[in-house]
């Protein structure tokens, strides 16, 4: 049985749901270090979830 139309996610929608996260984090990682209070850890931490999602973003555009 087929999904409502409304309840189907929109063709590319994960791909904009990630994209939007990943403008996201480039603007908090963007203030954090224009105020100093980025430390190195966090810094790696978000590194490794931008690189997360960008991984993401590969698969579904393969999908």
């Amino acid at each position: 049985m087929q999904q409502p139309e409304l309840l189907r996610e929109p063709k590319g929608g994960k791909q904009n749901m990630i994209l939007v996260e990943l403008l996201v984090l480039a603007k908090a990682v963007k203030e954090l270090e224009e105020f100093g209070e980025l430390s190195p850890q966090t810094r790696d931490e978000l590194d490794e979830l931008i690189r997360t999602l960008e991984n993401e973003l590969r698969a579904e555009i393969e999908l």
